[in-house]
């Protein structure tokens, strides 16, 4: 084995059993509940990757399959690890106690990675504590919308992120969340699909008679969950890490970047380029206050650090206001709950009619 291959395999190991420890160092603080939904979620996370490794004869001669063993041997350890209480320190993950696991995944992990550079990935587990409700009561962007409570309500939220930190601990692609979403089929009968928060509450701007589940038969729904909320657990995740790089660089900022294409919305034009404390907030297009993205669904925003003394670069650079009326001129408008509902109302008159389904006036 090739000293690069050696030190990028152990490095691997040692950051999911240190990530494990923090987590649950986290959850020690909540009670034994918290420490219990971990393994539970881990154990999940196994039972999952066997049902995908299924697909598979050959478990490692693909990429894929090698990806998901490499995924379910870190989980072996790392549940041993939270069972026994995490008593150990992480230097000492090669003592009597777990030397013999140790030494077989590393094993594993190493003839995979020789095969396919890159297999050895550890494992989202400070992510996935970002959806523990039992963690954080705001975990999810969905529990913070009205609009979205409203929608699925609050048993069915709780169901999606117990899916989603699952999918995040086993590693499984965004595109199998989706499925595994759309295998739950999502809320039926009359089901929102755009709302108005008010101060008497939520008002409905557009519905429909959705029996099947809305993930059956709109798709798009159950993407727009699982992007969302995974970049949001991953964007909670990159600012604990930076706060924790802050003792470090006192002087650490962090900076908000958008991505520019044809589906970039204004609100997302005019907080790019915007640099904060840690503790500072952002402020976008609409109005929007936030600590770290995603302010809305389908928010593809993300953070980087930033220390005063660095250059700007074309990607980092914020727009000229010339740009940035330009993109006002053009999607402005498509901020207001009202223009999204008209728009959305259109394209639900289109869907029925490709379907050939009528609906009485």
């Amino acid at each position: 084995m090739d000293p690069e291959t050696r030190a990028r395999v152990d490095a691997t190991l040692r950051a999911s059993i240190s990530r494990a420890d923090r987590v649950v160092t986290a959850t020690d603080r909540a009670g034994r509940a918290a420490n219990a939904e971990l393994l539970r979620d881990l154990d999940a996370a196994d039972r999952l990757l066997r049902r995908r490794l299924r697909r598979y004869a050959d478990s490692d001669e693909r990429f894929t399959p090698a990806s998901l063993v490499s995924y379910q041997r870190q989980i072996e350890i790392v549940r041993r690890r939270v069972t026994r209480g995490l008593s150990s320190l992480l230097g000492t993950t090669t003592s009597a106690a777990s030397a013999e696991g140790y030494r077989e995944t590393f094993g594993l992990l190493a003839s995979l990675d020789a095969r396919f550079r890159g297999i050895a990935r550890p494992l989202a587990l400070r992510p996935a504590a970002t959806m523990m409700r039992t963690l954080r009561a705001d975990s999810s962007l969905l529990v913070q919308r009205a609009t979205s409570v409203d929608r699925y309500g609050q048993a069915m939220i709780a169901e999606f992120e117990t899916r989603m930190r699952r999918g995040l601990i086993a590693g499984i692609s965004q595109r199998d969340m989706v499925d595994e979403l759309c295998g739950h089929g999502g809320p039926t009968g009359t089901v929102s699909l755009a709302a108005r928060e008010t101060p008497s509450g939520v008002v409905r701007l557009v519905e429909e008679e959705i029996p099947e589940g809305l993930f059956v038969r709109y798709r798009s729904w159950a993407w727009r969950i699982i992007r969302t909320e995974t970049a949001r657990a991953y964007s909670v995740a990159r600012m604990e890490g930076l706060f924790e790089q802050r003792q470090s660089f006192p002087q650490l900022r962090k900076k908000i970047l958008a991505t520019f294409d044809n589906r970039t919305a204004f609100d997302s034009v005019v907080v790019h380029g915007q640099i904060r404390r840690l503790e500072e907030p952002f402020v976008d297009g609409a109005g929007r206050v936030y600590l770290q993205p995603p302010a809305r669904p389908n928010d593809r925003e993300v953070v980087i650090p930033w220390l005063p003394e660095w250059e700007e670069t074309p990607i980092s650079r914020p727009l000229s206001a010339g740009r940035i009326e330009a993109a006002r001129r053009r999607d402005g408008a498509g901020i207001d709950p009202e223009h999204q509902a008209s728009r959305l109302r259109a394209a639900r008159a289109t869907s029925r009619a490709q379907r050939g389904v009528v609906r009485a006036p």
